[in-house]
């Protein structure tokens, strides 16, 4: 991964890289790139909606025409929805410059301790990423593994740099009693 960001494209592969680096880094990375953001856009209440009308407003952009990098960017840009403007600026600069312009890794752990009173469950939790510069900064989600073997998105932690965050949330009631938190479950984000 540290060879060069996926922007680079083949110029990453060089005599002192090897020249397949290209193949091992660029597809699997760029492909874990569009997943990550399919993921991000994804909420229980629109699914895939999202991230589909973004790919299809590219391919409609771009059709029989070359696209770059910056292109794409632009009709994701263009079409994020506002649960991701976590800059407040209408850009996913923060996701680009981690995954895309960046080489960085990072790595999630995540401690809960639930508290039951009566029929309503609450949750203390923390967060850690960790393996990132300061200026890193990912939505990473979280859920709650449930002891019927279901896992439910409850939402998306912004976090900036390598540390921990905590915070203690009401769930209410559940339907099935809770396991644990876990974050990055569904290995929504590229991660360690």
């Amino acid at each position: 991964m540290d060879v060069g960001p996926v922007v680079m494209g083949t110029r990453v592969s060089t005599s002192r890289s090897g020249g397949d680096v290209y193949q091992m880094l660029i597809y699997p990375k760029g492909a874990y790139i569009l997943h990550t953001l399919q993921m991000l856009f994804w909420t229980s209440k629109y699914g895939d909606a999202p991230f589909k009308a973004a790919m299809h407003d590219f391919v409609k952009s771009y059709q029989n025409k070359a696209a770059t990098t910056e292109d794409f960017k632009a009709v994701m840009d263009r079409d994020m929805p506002p649960w991701m403007d976590i800059d407040k600026n209408h850009k996913l600069d923060w996701f680009f410059n981690a995954y895309v312009y960046g080489t960085e890794v990072p790595k999630y752990a995540m401690t809960s301790t639930f508290e039951k009173k009566g029929e309503e469950t609450s949750v203390h939790f923390a967060l850690t990423q960790s393996g990132v510069s300061d200026d890193f900064t990912m939505m990473v989600p979280v859920y709650i593994e449930l002891a019927d073997k279901r896992a439910v998105l409850l939402g998306h932690a912004t976090m900036k740099g390598s540390r921990t965050i905590e915070q203690a949330v009401n769930l209410g009631k559940l339907p099935s009693e809770p396991k644990r938190m876990v974050a990055n479950y569904n290995y929504d984000l590229l991660s360690n």
